[in-house]
């Protein structure tokens, strides 16, 4: 009996060590491929998404460097216009001065205007409405005192005694071309808050004179320097239609084209 136990027993366990064997197989195999499948797919998932991602930044950055090539290609752009423009405001400037005769009046019509802005002995005896009863001849001597500071280039000076001019002599024939000059060496010290309150007080205050043409083209410019190009536009364009016939209208159309 005890025989029979033991060969039946030991038939038993052989019996379950092949089975286990057999069935440890497959699981062994099928184990290993479905880990190499699946550590396939998890290593594989994985590196897609993260280059793709790549690829997205990638393009991201590259936009961004052509956006930021474009602003700095019209900041450049805009740069070299308002040096242009800046230079060209001081050669007119400088025209300007230097066209103005020291000690005699010439015949023609725009250094007629000119004299008016600086009027010397000769052009007093030839004009003298310059120097009224309600003007004490002090005027013409602290007006040509502020102007020669502008011929010397002086501008902070000349600033300095423009503005003393225009607070000592309210009623004076030379007002109107107090403030355009006072305008005139404020726009050239880069101060053209300062210039449009002077350009506006000539084309508000004194729209019929000589210079209200010249300060409603500065105005023009000073507006497009502060941002404002409604503005600018809207004063180059009363230059055009108001005053056709002055020098400034071929100025104020060729600031437009460079607009």
């Amino acid at each position: 009996m005890t025989s029979k136990y033991t060969v039946y027993t030991s038939t038993l366990a052989l019996f379950l060590s092949a089975s286990a064997v057999a069935e440890e197989v497959p699981v062994i195999e099928l184990g290993v491929d479905s880990g190499q499948s699946s550590s396939q797919t998890a290593t594989y998932t994985p590196q897609t998404s993260s280059g793709s991602e790549l690829v997205l930044i990638v393009q991201q950055l590259q936009d961004e460097v052509r956006s930021l090539r474009g602003q700095l290609e019209q900041q450049d752009y805009r740069l070299k216009q308002m040096e242009r423009q800046q230079l060209d405001r001081y050669r007119d400037l400088d025209r300007r001065i230097s066209s103005i005769p020291t000690t005699s009046a010439p015949s023609t019509p725009v250094s007629t205007d000119l004299n008016n802005a600086e009027p010397t002995s000769t052009v007093t005896q030839s004009q003298p409405e310059l120097v009224q009863s309600d003007a004490a001849p002090s005027d013409a001597k602290a007006y040509r005192e502020a102007f020669g500071l502008v011929r010397e280039r002086n501008f902070p000076k000349a600033a300095e005694a423009f503005t003393a001019f225009i607070k000592d002599y309210p009623q004076s024939e030379r007002l109107a071309n107090a403030y355009y000059w006072l305008g005139e060496v404020n726009l050239a010290e880069q101060k053209p808050e300062l210039a449009r309150e002077s350009f506006m007080q000539v084309v508000t205050r004194f729209a019929d004179h000589r210079k209200a043409p010249d300060a409603a083209y500065k105005l023009g410019i000073v507006y497009d320097q502060l941002g404002d190009s409604a503005k600018s536009t809207e004063y180059l364009d009363l230059v055009i239609t108001k005053y056709p016939d002055s020098s400034a209208v071929r100025l104020a159309e060729e600031f437009k084209r460079l607009q």
